[in-house]
């Protein structure tokens, strides 16, 4: 089972997740940051879940799937932010 600090950290974690989602969502401006946010938090749960006791198998693999959805997410922000932007599209006479 995790520490009582590390139950804090993915409560922390978890609030600042919903955060850039809010963020991402809002604008393209901070994708880079989220990007490399997404991938600290994935490798903090990783950690963790190295930390936790092989006894409690289930969680361990929880925590492993959450890190590379973490993982997945931030590459797919990292790729947005190499893209570059379209400009505004064509109005159409009419």
């Amino acid at each position: 089972m995790p520490s009582a600090g590390d139950c804090g950290s993915v409560a922390r974690i978890t609030a600042h997740v919903t955060n850039i989602n809010s963020s991402v969502l809002e604008s393209t401006r901070d994708h880079a940051n989220a990007s490399k946010r997404l991938n600290d938090f994935a490798t903090t749960l990783t950690r963790m879940a190295h930390k936790t006791a092989p006894a409690d198998a289930s969680l361990v693999s929880r925590m492993l799937l959450v890190a590379a959805s973490l993982r997945g997410a931030s590459a797919e922000l990292a790729e947005s932010c190499k893209q570059k932007p379209e400009g505004p599209a064509p109005v159409q006479a009419g």
